[in-house]
């Protein structure tokens, strides 16, 4: 289709804080530049800490109005077609959120998007009582096109009656031009394993802990550093009972959110990066790719787009969800293994440059919502 001027698309969405993978992908889309179309921000700012995500609060219900009212003007002043909106995870209070936000504002735009960074929406609607399942129906139901992020995500679009899909993977800058510097020999100093993101239970946190027990117990000179925020108090201090309880007060650090130089330094010092994730939300990690960009092999689970994220054998490893020892084995492979580890630091750094750039996102994002422009939504949004 021949465009003639910028599609005009009412972007709404978080940015960080908190640091998170959808906040950081949605700016990484708002910061770039582009010919075919303008992307118009409606900020949502429910949440400023982590522990906040997905917690109800009154100041989030004074934040709606604000919210609609936005996103009705955004329309209005740009003659926006499109909006385009990331929905919810499986979690009843930002459901809820969407739901008054979509039934009031999707019937003023001809095309809607939906951008699954999170996912299990689906399923999760089809478990509410039935009043608030044709609600969310209503809200969610018939998107224009639906954005996925890998194949092996739920298929959240079919299940809202989609009538388009694109599958995007996530893609972010370089920070290596000419390549990442050289790690140091695992000569006579500990092997370094990182793990990044929010410290919550089903983000395998504790399971990376009881992994480097093992692996101590085997006689495997190993550190971790645990980076990010836990989810709330109530975890944290579980976290570091878990940690003193294993006698690992000096091999686990709690390294608090880390950004810019501080967090490329981090993964900079790393041989391993450890995920053995389970997140009931996880779709796809940005973590996991900068891993990938820093050439660092990496031990995660069969999760989700972490199957197509982390090439197995050749990458990095995968172990079944919830088993520390599989995790101390993989790693334990690895640390017997010098010359393949630099190996599978290598090639995950070559699958970044071919897959996950930050143009590559970008270029393709862009496609999909100038396709999504000449659609015209006029059947029920419901299923």
């Amino acid at each position: 289709m021949r465009v003639d001027t910028p599609t005009e698309v009412v972007c709404v969405g978080q940015t960080p804080p908190p640091y998170h993978g959808q906040a950081v992908m949605i700016k990484a889309l708002l910061d770039g530049t582009y010919g075919t179309i303008r992307l118009r921000h409606v900020p949502l700012v429910f949440s400023r800490e982590l522990h906040e995500v997905g917690r109800l609060r009154f100041a989030k219900l004074l934040q709606l109005p604000f919210v609609v009212v936005r996103i009705w003007w955004a329309r209005l002043r740009f003659c926006a077609r499109v909006l385009y909106y990331p929905p919810a995870g499986p979690n009843m209070v930002p459901v809820l959120r969407d739901i008054v936000i979509l039934l009031l504002t999707r019937p003023f735009f001809p095309v809607t998007v939906f951008h699954f960074h999170a996912g299990g929406l689906g399923a999760f609607i089809q478990r509410l009582p039935i009043p608030m399942r044709l609600l969310a129906r209503a809200a969610y139901g018939r998107p224009d096109l639906v954005i996925r992020l890998s194949a092996a995500t739920p298929n959240d679009g079919t299940a809202l009656g989609a009538r388009a899909e694109a599958i995007i993977p996530y893609g972010i800058a370089d920070l290596y031009p000419d390549g990442p510097p050289p790690r140091l020999p695992l000569v006579n100093r500990p092997a370094r394993l990182l793990f990044v993101g929010a410290l919550r239970p089903t983000k395998g946190v504790l399971i990376a802990v009881d992994a480097v027990r093992r692996l101590l117990a085997a006689g495997h000179d190993v550190t971790l550093d645990l980076v990010g925020d836990p989810i709330s108090v109530a975890f944290a201090e579980q976290l570091r009972s878990a940690i003193e309880a294993a006698g690992l007060g000096e091999r686990v650090r709690l390294r608090g959110v880390l950004t810019g130089a501080a967090k490329d330094a981090v993964y900079a010092a790393a041989d391993i990066f450890c995920f053995p994730t389970f997140y009931e939300a996880e779709a796809f990690s940005v973590v996991v790719i900068e891993a990938m960009l820093h050439a660092l092999p990496v031990v995660a689970t069969r999760w989700r787009g972490l199957t197509d994220l982390v090439a197995e054998g050749v990458s990095g490893l995968l172990v079944p969800p919830c088993d520390p020892q599989a995790v101390a084995d993989a790693v334990a492979v690895l640390l017997t293994d010098p010359a393949q580890l630099q190996r599978m630091g290598a090639a995950g750094r070559a699958l970044y440059l071919e897959r996950y750039t930050l143009a590559a996102y970008r270029a393709r994002l862009e496609a999909a919502l100038v396709a999504a422009r000449g659609v015209i939504s006029r059947a029920p949004r419901w299923r």
